[in-house]
């Protein structure tokens, strides 16, 4: 397993566990949100939680939206699990800016493609076909986790 920077790209476990990499919980770093088991392939998660600044109209993250030049205001936290990490990064990127229901209608054209969306209201939204990969930790009072199917809309 790789880690550059937050994006990890895991191979080699064909006859070993699977890697276990973590869902950082937006609102607080020190804690997980659960855990993804992987065997192969990339999770890369984008966020508008490290790099932001603050003042009296709110926060502003680093993720712009490129049609309003403004900080993006979609999902606090996107993690993309896709064969390659670069692609991966677009998609989570590209993610934090259309937000979870666009999202979701552009996944439907990557079959490899999971996403995972933490959003404002503490939500979880799980790809339904992490089911048996994604295991929730204890999941602060407040915050809950859904699992979405792709064929049934944006939930």
């Amino acid at each position: 397993m790789i880690n550059a920077g937050g994006d990890i790209r895991a191979s080699g476990c064909e006859e070993t566990p699977p890697w276990r990499v973590g869902l950082q919980d937006p609102f607080r770093k020190d804690r997980l949100l659960g855990v993804f088991h992987v065997r192969s392939g990339a999770v890369v998660t984008s966020g508008s939680y490290e790099r932001y600044f603050e003042n009296d109209q709110g926060r502003y993250s680093h993720i712009l939206d490129p049609r309003t030049g403004r900080p993006a205001r979609g999902p606090v936290s996107v993690t993309v699990m896709a064969p390659r990490a670069a692609f991966a990064d677009a998609l989570a990127t590209a993610f934090m800016v259309t937000g979870r229901k666009e999202a979701m209608g552009l996944l439907r054209g990557w079959g490899s493609v999971r996403a995972v969306f933490v959003e404002e209201d503490g939500s979880i939204w799980v790809d339904e076909r992490q089911r048996d990969r994604f295991h929730p930790g204890s999941i602060p009072p407040g915050m809950t986790v859904r699992f979405y199917d792709l064929d049934k809309g944006p939930g």
